[in-house]
């Protein structure tokens, strides 16, 4: 299926080997490579249904396939939803060993850093009492804060729920302010 040249059966394909769990990992990662050297829509599409799919996986493999596709992402300055996805996918797997290459990636980025991937990064960095102490910190900049409730949007783990009222509290500030 992830042959057919209608990209909505390569787009069925890609939940299709979600299924098929870790095993299918580096089909899909090699599948994604193709798809973005398509450089058109189908192509775009296929890659976005992948990138979903490999954030789904709880799987090393998975990890670094889109890892990779980050990577890729940065060194094109590809359009910032794409990163943003991407930032959102790899949070799912919330792992240490990601803070590296998102900061290698902010790095690259420098001030045109999608805030997605900033929120990532923190949090990524802080425990959820420290998150809660940052999303007060009035210098903290509201597109990083929008960033950080935007990547949990994605997935809210119960052990930051206490912590949003926070950030809710924060964005009022700035609206009142």
């Amino acid at each position: 299926m992830l042959q057919a040249p209608d990209a909505r059966v390569r787009q069925a394909a890609a939940f299709l080997g979600e299924l098929g769990g870790a095993a299918s990992a580096s089909r899909l990662e090699r599948q994604l490579v193709l798809e973005e050297a398509r450089e058109n829509h189908d192509g775009a599409s296929v890659a976005e249904a992948i990138t979903l799919a490999l954030g789904r996986l709880k799987d090393a493999g998975a990890r670094a396939g889109l890892v990779r596709r980050l990577e890729r992402l940065v060194a094109s300055k590809a359009d910032p939803v794409d990163v943003n996805m991407v930032a959102c996918s790899l949070w799912r797997m919330r792992h240490p060993e990601l803070l590296t290459a998102i900061q290698r990636s902010l790095e690259l980025l420098a001030i045109s850093a999608p805030s997605c991937l900033r929120g990532l990064r923190v949090l990524l960095e802080k425990s959820p009492e420290e998150l809660r102490a940052w999303a007060r910190e009035p210098s903290v900049p509201i597109e990083d804060n929008t960033g950080v409730l935007a990547v949990l949007e994605e997935e809210l783990p119960g052990v930051l729920l206490p912590m949003l009222p926070a950030f809710i509290s924060a964005l009022r500030n700035v609206q009142a302010g």
